[in-house]
């Protein structure tokens, strides 16, 4: 996650305009469009390749709270309210989970989080949940796990419970059931809990979460 400090890897394009910066579902634009900003800086590795960063913590927490404010705009809820969804997801209240999920996507415009990309929603919730870091709860995106990189791991200070996400993006409404078993799936062929289960995690809840538009399906694996 560029934000948590790794590095970036992208082509630097100097004939960009501002039309081509309209069209944020590409990853390169934004990234471009960040060093023509000075919010990333240029680096070589020891070997020789090149790779972008942030260039210090002020400019990261910048950044944070940037895409916060951009992602969630004026309808995000205060922390209080993220610490109580992050429980309910660490207590296996998945239909909680769903209701206020849905209740969110309901109260912004469809066009604010969604570019027909998993990227859109995946930036959505970490921008969600992210509020709750420091607040008794790591909150933790991409990082590797198992197999693989789940999309979302949460745990708890005490190292007591823990729940991992792996978001899906349906094409239709009717393939949302179909993404929900390809996300289970995921979870435990890949072994996303292993990262949880290796910090002496006893209690993990494992989730799949499927966006459809302004839909959201949030259900827990039966196994836990």
């Amino acid at each position: 996650n560029m934000v948590e400090g790794e590095r970036v890897d992208f082509s630097y394009n100097e004939r960009l305009t501002y039309i081509d910066f309209n069209d944020y579902s590409e990853r390169s634009n934004i990234y471009n469009l960040l060093f023509v900003s000075g919010y990333l800086t240029f680096d070589k590795t020891e070997d020789g390749k090149d790779y972008y960063k942030i260039p210090n913590k002020e400019v990261r927490n910048e950044l944070k709270e940037l895409f916060r404010r951009a992602i969630l705009g004026k309808n995000n809820f205060n922390l209080k309210d993220v610490i109580l969804l992050i429980e309910d997801m660490l207590n296996g209240s998945a239909n909680e989970v769903e209701i206020k999920i849905n209740q969110l996507l309901n109260s912004l415009s469809y066009y604010d989080i969604n570019s027909g990309k998993e990227f859109s929603y995946h930036m959505y919730m970490m921008q969600l949940l992210d509020q709750a870091n420091g607040n008794g709860f790591i909150v933790k995106s991409n990082r590797e796990s198992g197999l693989g990189r789940p999309d979302i791991m949460i745990e708890t200070y005490d190292r007591k419970r823990g729940a991992v996400i792996e978001i899906k993006i349906a094409k239709s409404e009717e393939e949302i059931e179909k993404k929900l078993e390809e996300a289970k799936k995921q979870i435990e062929e890949k072994q996303y809990a292993k990262e949880l289960e290796l910090d002496g995690i006893k209690e993990i809840k494992k989730y799949a979460l499927v966006f459809y538009k302004k839909i959201c399906k949030f259900e827990c694996l039966e196994n836990n």
